[in-house]
C-alpha cells in the first residue's frame, strides 16, 4: 500500500478517508531539512508550507504528488517538480467562504479598534474616547484580486454595509467585477479612492512588492489596510512607516514576513491587527481543504490525473509520466 506523509494538523474526516486508500504519517509543519531525510518513504505528501526544492525532489524516488493544503503553493518548486515527473495540486476555493469572512472581521476590528479596547478594558484602561472608530457603511472598498476569496468579500460588504467597491484584477473579465457589484478601475485609483483596501490575490513575480512605498503613498489619508493573501506583495516597512505617520490609520494583518515580536516589529504596532495566517481555520473550511488534498492524492495514487494539477506537463497522453 502507497505511503502519504501529512504535513499539517488534520481533519478526522480526512484520515478516514485517506485511511481507506494508504498508509500515512503525521508529522505537523515538518521541516525542510527532515523532509529531505524521510522523503523516499512516501509516494504522496499533503503539504502545509514545507520547502520543496532540488534537494528534496532529488531524494523523492517514491513520490507521485504533492497536494498543497490549501490554495498557496509558492514554496513548491514546480519546475523542479515537473522535471523530476511530480504532479503538483492545491486547493483554491474551498476555503473562499472562511477567508472572505475573516478579512472582514480584520476590516472591522481595525475599523473600530477592538483589538486595542479589548486588551485595555482587561487591563483596567477603560476609556470610550480613545477607541473612536470609522464606520463601514458607505465607504469605499478596493478590492485587489477578484477570484472567488475576493469576489465574496466585495458581494459581502456591498450587501451587508452598503459600501461602494472598486476592484483591480487585471486578469479577469469585467462583467466578473460587475457580477460582484464592483467597478473595475486601475491599481492606482483604487489606492487614491479607496477608504479600505483588501488584498486577495496571489504572490508571484507580477504581484510581488506590488504596494510598495510609493503606492501606498498613494492610499487615502485615514484608510485601512487588510492583507489576507500572503506576504511579500505589500511594503511591510513602508507600511509600518505609513501608520506611525498616521497617514494610513490601521491594518489587518493575517499575513506577515517579520516576526511578530520586537520593538520594531510592524505585527507589534497598536493600531495593526494581527492574525497567525488562520483565515481559512473554520471548522468548515479546515475539514474541507483537508479532504480536498486527500482526494487529490487519491486520484493520482490510482492513476488519475489530479484536480487542480499546477504542472500539467507531467500528464501526457492521459497518464502520469512519473
Amino acid at each position: 500500500m502507497s505511503k502519504v506523509l501529512v504535513g499539517v494538523p488534520f481533519d478526522e474526516s480526512a484520515r478516514q478517508l485517506l485511511a481507506q486508500h494508504a498508509e500515512y504519517d503525521v508529522c505537523e509543519f515538518i521541516g525542510h531539512d527532515r523532509l529531505v531525510e524521510v522523503i523516499d518513504r512516501y509516494s504522496a505528501v499533503i503539504s502545509g508550507g514545507a520547502q520543496f526544492d532540488t534537494a528534496v525532489f532529488d531524494r523523492a524516488t517514491q513520490l507521485k504528488i504533492v497536494s498543497s493544503h490549501g490554495i498557496g503553493f509558492d514554496t513548491i518548486d514546480l519546475e523542479e517538480a515537473t522535471q523530476h515527473g511530480v504532479m503538483v495540486t492545491n486547493t483554491p476555493g474551498v476555503m473562499a467562504e472562511s477567508v472572505a469572512e475573516h478579512a472582514i472581521a480584520l476590516m472591522l476590528a481595525a475599523a473600530r479598534n477592538v483589538p486595542l479596547a479589548d486588551s485595555d478594558v482587561k487591563h483596567g484602561n477603560a476609556s470610550w474616547a480613545k477607541y473612536r472608530g470609522m464606520e463601514l457603511c458607505g465607504k469605499t472598498l478596493g478590492q485587489i484580486g477578484l477570484g472567488r476569496i475576493g469576489w465574496l468579500i466585495a458581494r459581502k460588504v456591498r450587501d451587508a454595509f452598503n459600501m461602494n467597491v472598486l476592484a483591480y484584477d487585471p486578469y479577469i473579465e469585467p462583467e466578473r467585477a460587475l457580477t460582484a457589484g464592483a467597478t473595475p478601475v486601475l491599481l492606482e485609483e483604487l489606492l487614491e479612492r479607496s477608504d479600505v483596501v483588501s488584498i486577495s490575490t496571489p504572490l508571484n513575480d507580477e504581484t510581488c512588492g506590488m504596494l510598495s512605498k510609493e503606492r501606498i503613498a498613494l492610499m487615502k489619508a485615514g484608510s485601512i489596510l487588510v492583507n489576507t493573501a500572503r506576504a511579500g506583495i505589500l511594503d511591510e516597512v513602508a507600511l509600518a512607516e505609513s501608520i506611525t505617520s498616521g497617514h494610513i490609520a490601521s491594518a489587518g494583518l493575517d499575513v506577515y514576513e517579520e516576526p511578530a515580536s520586537g520593538k520594531t516589529s510592524l505585527a507589534m504596532m497598536e493600531r495593526v491587527v494581527v492574525t497567525p495566517h488562520q483565515g481559512a481555520n473554520t471548522t468548515e473550511g479546515f475539514s474541507a481543504i483537508a479532504c480536498g488534498t486527500v482526494e487529490r492524492v487519491i486520484m493520482a495514487l490510482h492513476g488519475k490525473r489530479p484536480l487542480n494539477l499546477l504542472n500539467p506537463a507531467v500528464w501526457a497522453d492521459g497518464q502520469s509520466l512519473a
